[in-house]
């Protein structure tokens, strides 16, 4: 069975591929060509998601199962690939850890005035009269109620800070003091002094926050988007920023990226930019691929029906 990689994964993880599965092909190539050789008998498939397209799919004629190795899927042909039976399974989970780091110390700067340390000792300016407050008491409302998220309301506890949580199901979770379905949200907004989403990228997430949603924010909350950029208008947080709706917004996911030089968001002082790297870890191959890893057993024992992270094609993750 040919397999092929469109990614290079470290040489250790490799060659445990290739010793563990003798049987099988592996291909490891960095770029994905549209007439690719390798796509005609191939089966199996193993992406990020955002070079694989619909014209990919219909010279890959004989795949299976399309492995993204990231979480979000809405860059892949999905109708496409379920019209054709084609199997998709995704890294869900694999950015747990460094996300809920990145966002617990996200909200940490917040608090401790960070980013204004940094400006003083830039200008050598001894100010010793920054606003800092705690995280002890806050209240933390986290849009999504999946595994990063979790990992998240897990790391809060530490530092006593009240969970609540919104959710398509508003089923309860453990760690979250009340979770509510996704039309509560402009009712629980209020309450937050963090506002955190890690949403996948659907037709029902697209725009969810408007601008009722910011002026409904507390004035002192901070926003962290750590999910996919088009959670919102790129002009509505742009105003909500500008006009102190909020104290400030931390972005990591962006509609256009990478976000262009001249976008209005670079020169906002109360917002903060990273280039979608708050999941980068030296660990993140390892985990993806240990997913991979235990689906290929399944795959190659035909028990498809037990694969971890299973997308569905029609819903979008």
């Amino acid at each position: 069975m040919k397999i092929l990689c469109t990614t290079i994964p470290p040489q250790q993880i490799q060659k445990q591929l290739i010793d563990s599965y003798p049987e099988q092909q592996f291909i490891f190539q960095k770029q994905l060509e549209v007439d690719d050789r390798n796509l005609v008998d191939v089966e199996v498939i193993i992406t990020f998601g955002d070079d694989f397209t619909n014209q990919h799919l219909q010279q890959a004629i004989n795949l299976k199962w399309l492995c993204c190795i990231s979480a979000g899927v809405e860059k892949l042909p999905l109708t496409d690939l379920a019209e054709r039976g084609v199997v998709v399974t995704n890294a869900r989970g694999v950015h747990a850890i460094p996300m809920a780091e990145f966002t617990i110390g996200m909200m940490l700067a917040h608090v401790k005035c960070f980013k204004s340390q940094i400006l003083n000792q830039q200008k050598s300016s001894w100010d010793v009269k920054l606003p800092f407050e705690e995280l002890h008491g806050k209240t933390l409302l986290l849009i999504g109620t999946g595994s990063i998220s979790q990992k998240v309301a897990e790391l809060a506890k530490a530092f006593s800070i009240n969970v609540l949580g919104v959710s398509q199901s508003g089923q309860p979770v453990s760690g979250y003091q009340t979770v509510a379905k996704i039309e509560a949200l402009f009712e629980m907004l209020p309450q937050a002094d963090f506002v955190v989403s890690i949403l996948p990228s659907t037709r029902k997430t697209k725009n969810l926050l408007k601008k009722e949603h910011f002026t409904a924010m507390k004035r002192s909350a901070l926003l962290i988007n750590l999910g996919r950029g088009d959670l919102f208008e790129d002009e509505v947080l742009t105003n909500a920023l500008i006009e102190k709706q909020i104290a400030a917004a931390v972005l990591d996911v962006f509609n256009t990226e990478p976000l262009p030089i001249d976008h209005p968001f670079w020169h906002l002082d109360n917002l903060t930019i990273t280039p979608h790297d708050s999941s980068h870890s030296a660990n993140y191959f390892p985990r993806a691929f240990a997913i991979f890893e235990e689906n290929l057993d399944y795959y190659l024992n035909n028990k498809i029906e037990k694969f971890i992270n299973l997308v569905d094609n029609k819903k979008g993750y």
